[in-house]
């Protein structure tokens, strides 16, 4: 799907598809009869065999097509991997991160290229619900993004696609919720860290996040006199997070609730992991199946992984 971003752009090794064809409903300053569709409509409008032979040599499809023939002469090998790729990128539909190069002045949309993102915003709950006014969310290389909660100091959701339409936040009188570009493939239950065995856990306080040599962030709040600091990497060959703690908790254990769900699995490298009944909503009493993590207190760096099969 990167892939395809780059060769349907206009940077380095692009073959500049945006610059005739529209993207998410932007549309390129070209003349009408020269415009192609819509990208972001191809999986819904073409069968896959038809995509292909298209791409592949537009004019033996129609003679009067103003679309060149990318491929002429080019290796049958090479020409049928990138118009694949490009397949597959088209594939996402309305979720598409967009194509290198995509600007205009109507356009919000952020992408996620080479290193990591993070954007302030009022962001959304997946599948309604209530929002996160303090929402910060972290695009990662590889498609794969997360919202983190300020305001409760506590991991809500991850998604894979691409990143944020801030068009809600940027235009007009802004600070609305900005729009999600993916689709959600864990939902956490919002319940921060907790450092000993109280039944009433102390409020965290966020204090910011730095960038490290990576651009990667790391989160850092308080609970109590205790200072956290959270990294949130994405897996490299399987969709889903690496959610790492530092921290010295003296002698108190620490422990992290979360919540079940299908095709989800949970992994440490530390600690205890049990199935158990975890709080989705404390001030509610709500609960649900989902694991325990307890990690013995002292000065701890652990991990935390999240892994969602596909197309679950």
């Amino acid at each position: 799907i990167m892939a395809g971003q780059k060769l349907m752009g206009t940077g380095a090794g692009g073959l500049g598809c945006i610059t005739c064809h529209g993207f998410g409903g932007v549309k390129p300053n070209v003349i009408e009869d020269t415009r192609g569709p819509d990208i972001t409509t191809v999986a819904s409008r073409l069968r896959p065999d038809h995509f292909r032979r298209w791409v592949l040599d537009p004019k033996r499809v129609s003679p009067s097509t103003p679309m060149p023939s990318f491929f002429e002469g080019a290796p049958a090998a090479e020409a049928h991997d990138k118009v694949e790729t490009m397949f597959q990128y088209a594939a996402v539909g309305a979720n598409m991160p967009p194509p290198v190069g995509l600007v205009d002045v109507t356009n919000y949309i952020v992408a996620v290229r080479d290193e990591p993102l993070v954007m302030r915003a009022f962001m959304p709950t997946p599948g309604g619900g209530k929002n996160f006014p303090r929402g910060i969310a972290v695009g990662l290389p590889g498609l794969v993004n997360c919202c983190f909660d300020a305001q409760t100091c506590s991991f809500r959701y991850a998604w894979a696609g691409g990143f944020l339409d801030m068009q809600p936040s940027w235009s007009a009188r802004g600070g609305n919720v900005v729009r999600v570009q993916g689709r959600p493939f864990y939902l956490a239950s919002g319940q921060p860290l907790k450092i000993g065995d109280s039944e009433h856990p102390l409020k965290p306080e966020f204090e910011g996040y730095a960038l490290d040599e990576h651009k990667t962030p790391q989160l850092t709040y308080r609970i109590g006199g205790v200072e956290v600091r959270e990294t949130i990497t994405a897996l490299a060959k399987e969709l889903g997070i690496v959610r790492t703690f530092e921290l010295d908790s003296g002698a108190e254990a620490v422990t992290l609730e979360l919540v079940d769900q299908p095709g989800v699995t949970f992994s440490s490298n530390a600690g205890e992991l049990k199935p158990a009944t975890v709080h989705v909503d404390r001030e509610k009493e709500n609960s649900a199946p989902g694991h325990i993590l307890r990690v013995p207190g002292g000065k701890l760096k652990f991990s935390v992984t999240i892994t969602a099969r596909e197309g679950k």
